[in-house]
């Protein structure tokens, strides 16, 4: 975190104009400074020098301004822009510039610039630091650069001391003692080299384990920021400790520092360039999308162009909560995938399901929104219309099968209770009947006979009903049997032309038992039919029945009725009936039938 965040936004806002004039004017007054006295400073040595300077620090600049205004990375600007100060505040450890609060400005500020940067690059871009050990390395290097390499030492510096009698006076001395003016240098070293080998480690590793768009984007600013760290600690193991002014810093080592800040720079322009290949790319994608895709058609589009095959787009849809594809259904997200929300006035429209890393720049997922935006739309209510369509369908699947299970029970309970004490009954008149003798009055003998036989009447109307509720033949035989059973017991004759022989599902056997007992029955009768004709195959994952009904009559409203019924229970198990009644007064009902169902 930066200072500019604990700053309220209403103050923020006419704070980039001000910060960055006094950004460009601090740097050209410190360049100025090292001009006019170029004996005692790194950026005065020469013209050459001091166009090194004033480039690295326009680098820097340029990028901060890029990041706060091209990018609405305010916090990320401001680091850049306090690097580029920090660059330039090494010029006023100058003996020559006769101002005391100046010069003690340079004392305690001169070795800042590394801190900064640091802070820059690993806040980069989006002005916060990410982890526990990132904050660390950035607060060590805070206190070793303005503490103990600033602030501390100069409470012990004494000019004359160290032989600069042309030297300001130090405005923070408190005892002149070289000793702890030393100590400290020399721990501020050791402190550098702690530091910088840890930010040195920790950017490697984010290079390395960065992929696609995300290390195209951070690998240039971490290396060239990587470059310029290392060489101020080679810099620093071979600099004499005192002022820091001519001679502390070896002509090659600094222009190599200059240039890895403007490599700095230009590596956060390199974003730029990024950003205007991810526009193009989307600009393509409005072209495709403009041919009207068919559904799905755009994750298969955004994977292409974004280079991820494996990319996903989900929905999350009210009162869902599971994801949904294109089409409705359900979507479980694999593990190691990455999400990005695309968003629309505060509201998450959808989801990008991808390999991690690949949407790293919000930009990318901006673009992608605002690309995408008519056919994002567009998917996302067709997918809430198929997956309540498919609520539907669960929903009469359920309703089917609760009925098909009350059917089982009742037939169950018919069998089991009603009809074995009927057939209970039956046996204890026929106990009745054999302890009667032969003398016994020819009247109860007959009452007997007549009740033995309407209980017979009673079993067989009970075994009737039970079969009609539910064949308990269709459970334990399969179609083919309990349809040999419907023949037997028909009113007209029924020719069977195929039958499938395996087991099918039973929500699936039972739904074409019922279609073909109908047809051939009630409706049948209904229609005047004087025979039909059954056909059931398996034809690819579906079973297709065809039931004829030859002599039909029109159908009434009654058989209307019963078509309806009849359409509702195949369509419960997502499968479609057709009826059709020609001239030469035959009826035909043809179903397919999913036996996934």
């Amino acid at each position: 975190m930066t200072l500019v965040a604990f700053v309220p936004r209403r103050l923020l806002r006419p704070l980039p104009a001000v910060f960055w004039a006094a950004v460009v004017g601090f740097g050209l007054l410190s360049l100025a400074i090292a001009v006019q006295f170029p004996g005692a400073t790194n950026g005065g040595r020469s013209v050459e020098a001091a166009a090194a300077k004033l480039l690295a620090g326009s680098a820097l600049i340029g990028a901060g301004l890029y990041l706060s205004v091209g990018m609405r990375r305010p916090a990320s600007g401001v680091l850049f822009g306090l690097a580029a100060l920090a660059w330039s505040v090494e010029e006023w450890n100058n003996p020559g510039i006769g101002v005391g609060v100046a010069f003690t400005l340079g004392l305690v500020g001169h070795a800042v610039a590394p801190a900064v940067v640091t802070h820059a690059v690993l806040a980069y871009p989006f002005g916060r630091l990410a982890s526990q050990l990132e904050r660390l390395i950035v607060g060590v290097a805070y206190v070793d650069t303005l503490l103990v390499l600033g602030l501390l030492p100069a409470l012990f510096f004494a000019p004359a001391t160290h032989s600069c009698h042309l030297c300001p006076p130090n405005l923070l001395l408190a005892v002149d003692n070289s000793q702890s003016y030393d100590s400290l240098n020399r721990l501020g070293g050791w402190l550098l080299v702690g530091w910088t080998a840890a930010f040195l480690a920790l950017a490697l590793r984010r290079v390395l384990r960065a992929s696609g768009p995300s290390r195209r984007l951070a690998a240039p600013v971490l290396l060239a920021g990587s470059a310029y760290i290392l060489l101020v600690l080679v810099a620093a193991r071979g600099a004499a400790p005192g002022v820091n002014g001519a001679g502390s810093v070896a002509p090659g080592l600094w222009f190599a520092q200059a240039a890895a800040l403007g490599v700095l720079g230009l590596a956060v322009a390199w974003s730029r360039l990024l950003r205007h290949r991810t526009r193009a790319l989307m600009a393509g994608l409005v072209v495709e999308l403009g041919r009207s895709p068919p559904s799905g058609g755009l994750q298969e589009m955004l994977g292409r162009i974004l280079g991820d095959p494996a990319l996903r787009v989900a929905y999350a849809l009210e009162g869902r909560q599971k994801l949904v594809d294109a089409n409705g259904k359900a979507m479980e997200v694999a593990e190691g995938l990455a999400q990005t929300p695309l968003t629309r006035e505060g509201r998450t429209i959808a989801l990008l399901l991808h390999r991690p890393g690949l949407l790293d720049d919000p930009a990318v997922a901006e673009e992608v929104a605002a690309a995408t935006r008519l056919a994002l739309d567009n998917e996302r209510l067709h997918a809430e219309v198929l997956a309540r369509i498919d609520d539907l369908r669960a929903s009469r699947s359920r309703i089917v099968a609760a009925g098909e299970a009350e059917r089982r029970r009742l037939e169950r309970d018919l069998h089991d209770g009603a009809q074995q004490r009927l057939l209970g009954l039956s046996l204890a008149l026929g106990l009745t009947r054999a302890q009667v003798t032969e003398i016994a009055d020819s009247t109860i003998l007959t009452l007997i006979d007549d009740a033995e036989e309407r209980l017979r009447g009673a079993i067989d109307e009970l075994r009737e009903v039970a079969h009609g509720i539910y064949p308990a033949v269709l459970s334990s035989d399969g179609l083919g049997a309990a349809v040999d059973s419907l023949r037997e017991r028909a009113s007209i004759p029924i020719s069977v032309t195929s039958l499938a022989e395996d087991r099918l599902p039973g929500s699936v056997e039972s739904a074409a038992y019922f279609l073909i007992a109908e047809v051939t029955g009630p409706i049948a009768v209904r229609a005047g039919a004087t025979s039909a004709a059954v056909d059931a195959r398996r034809v690819g994952d579906s079973l297709v029945i065809t039931v004829r009904a030859d002599g039909a009559q029109r159908a009434d409203t009654e058989l209307d009725g019963r078509f309806v019924d009849l359409e509702d229970r195949i369509g419960a198990l997502g499968g479609q009936l057709h009826i059709e009644h020609d001239e030469a007064a035959r009826l035909t009902v043809r179903a397919e039938i999913p036996c996934a169902s």
